[in-house]
């Protein structure tokens, strides 16, 4: 009976430790989990089609889990990568807390030790970049400027920007982009150019469905 009892022990303790991951409110004040422990698939890849980013890295810093400022948090920062670099679907990752991490669909910066990021990601599945209907516009530009990340002055930063630049230009929205920081910018949504250091832009944007 002693190895039974064992065995069933160590079942129920395996059962107990699985956990799956899961977003919270990660800014300051609030509470953040715990790394996970494991990596936690979302999905299965066949051969051949996947990538392993370690780290996956936006803007020189690791990716935060969060796909906006404290909102969709725990895969939705590794599922917007996946988008930016881009690849359809996310098949698996682990967080990991660097002290600073870039939260895509923000544009900007986390810095402190609740900061979660991810150790690495794993992505599937090719996105048409290059199809019919798609265009790159690279250098992404309005006015003869780079055009800023945020759809109107310091509002609606990261994606929002980039779906904008594509509504302007006879889009419906933004398969991909890459950001920068050339200095000026032309913010689109504002009518005006911004200028420094802190004025970040798209390298370029990968725009589809043309608007008829």
């Amino acid at each position: 009976m002693a190895p039974r009892l064992l065995a069933l022990a160590c079942a129920l303790a395996a059962a107990c430790g699985a956990r799956a991951q899961t977003g919270a409110w990660h800014g300051p004040g609030g509470a953040s989990p715990a790394p996970a422990a494991k990596p936690q698939p979302t999905a299965s890849a066949p051969a051949g089609v996947l990538r392993r980013f370690e780290p996956p890295t936006v803007q020189g810093l690791v990716v935060d889990q969060c796909e906006s400022w404290s909102k969709n948090c725990g895969d939705g920062g590794a599922k917007a990568f996946c988008r930016l670099r881009g690849y359809a679907r996310l098949v698996k990752w682990e967080h990991v807390r660097p002290g600073r991490t870039w939260v895509i669909g923000s544009a900007r910066e986390c810095e402190g030790d609740f900061c979660t990021g991810y150790r690495y990601v794993e992505c599937a599945g090719l996105l048409p970049v290059t199809a019919p209907g798609t265009r790159r516009f690279q250098p992404a530009l309005a006015n003869g400027l780079t055009v800023d990340n945020c759809e109107r002055w310091s509002a609606n930063c990261g994606e929002p920007g980039a779906h904008a630049f594509c509504r302007s230009q006879g889009y419906a929205r933004a398969l991909q982009w890459e950001f920068n920081r050339p200095g000026r910018t032309w913010v689109l949504g504002s009518n005006r150019a911004c200028e420094g250091d802190f004025c970040i832009g798209f390298t370029y944007v990968v725009c589809a469905e043309p608007r008829r």
